[in-house]
């Protein structure tokens, strides 16, 4: 892994994303590890894109050590730009 992304803490309820003090909320972020084709492809097709290959592979987000999620071919989407 050679990169992270602070994202809500997608394996825990809805109800700890945002933690109420008295003083103010606290939102609670959870730091992904992504590895470097992870990174490039959230970089360059945004946060949200790479979300969605999550969603589809379901890897296990909480291994530092697992493989890169098989990422589209975003070649000629990017030559289009």
């Amino acid at each position: 892994m050679t990169a992270l992304v602070a994202a809500q803490p997608v394996y825990l309820p809805d109800e700890f994303a945002v933690c109420e003090t008295p003083a103010a909320p606290v939102v609670l972020a959870w730091l992904v590890p992504l590895t470097q084709a992870e990174a490039h492809f959230a970089h360059t097709q945004g946060w949200a894109a790479l979300e969605d290959v999550f969603v589809q592979h379901d890897p296990d987000l909480t291994d530092h050590e697992r493989a890169s999620v098989q990422l589209p071919d975003t070649r000629r989407r990017d030559a289009d730009r």
